[in-house]
């Protein structure tokens, strides 16, 4: 009876480490010893342990092993998929998320096949539960961003119509301004000159303070005339000499 080859997990978990994701029997060959099927059962307790994951997708029966960081490289196995459920894929892909309300059955049955690359989510649409996918390869905080901008209306460009005249609509204001400082500044001006009119210049003052003293002369000069004339019978030259005085003539003295 053969004896079953026990294996070191430490080297069966550092080969996942190192080249994942693998099968058993390519574990097999980086450990150089061991049998595939104790492999696997190895490979199987790390799973369980938490220290390996595995992929649904299958090469030959047997399931790929790999470690957290390295689901990037799951892409490279895509080629393990049959038709059907790699055109599913690679929509999602494509896409990012995908409702799956509005998929054709076809592509619901595969999404839900293809567990390794197409992860499913629920989001609350109109006060009911909807399910999404999300490419593995986003976050779900990323594809619930992605679901909001799906049911967000587009903004729409607002333009601003121009007025018929912006530059008499900027103007207008002004120009009524102007106009009604116009308007008011004559009349202004007439109750300035109004004023400046009834104020007394300088040589009309000179001019009637000259002629007070010119008749309070002619007043004196009269009255004189009078005491000189008093006793004298030619009325017809006092009165003469009187009239020429007043009006600022002229004349001899008179003897």
């Amino acid at each position: 009876m053969a004896s079953i080859e026990l294996v070191d997990t430490e080297k069966v978990l550092n080969a996942v480490k190192m080249r994942g994701p693998l099968i058993p029997l390519d574990v097999r060959k980086v450990i150089g010893k061991g049998d595939s099927i104790v492999i696997g059962a190895e490979l199987s307790s790390l799973v369980q342990r938490g220290l390996v994951k595995v992929t649904t997708i299958k090469m030959g029966g047997s399931p790929f092993y790999y470690v957290s960081g390295q689901e990037l490289k799951l892409e490279l196995i895509l080629k393990y998929l049959n038709e059907k459920d790699l055109r599913a894929c690679n929509l999602i892909r494509e896409k990012k998320i995908l409702r799956d309300s509005k998929q054709e059955l076809l592509s619901r049955v595969c999404l839900r096949n293809i567990k390794d690359f197409a992860k499913s989510f629920t989001v609350k649409v109109n006060n009911q539960e909807e399910i999404f996918w999300r490419y593995f390869l986003i976050s779900e905080k990323e594809a619930i961003d992605l679901v909001r901008k799906m049911f967000t209306p587009p903004v729409k460009e607002i333009k601003r119509e121009p007025l018929k005249n912006d530059a008499d609509e900027i103007t207008k204001p002004i120009v009524q301004k102007s106009e009604e400082s116009s308007t008011q500044k004559p009349f202004e001006n007439e109750k300035e000159v109004e004023q400046e009119q009834k104020k007394p210049k300088p040589q009309i003052q000179k001019e009637s303070q000259t002629q007070k003293d010119t008749q309070t002369s002619l007043e004196d000069t009269d009255s004189k005339n009078q005491e000189l004339f008093a006793n004298t019978d030619d009325k017809f030259y006092y009165n003469l000499k009187n009239s020429l005085m007043k009006k600022e003539l002229s004349y001899g003295k008179v003897n």
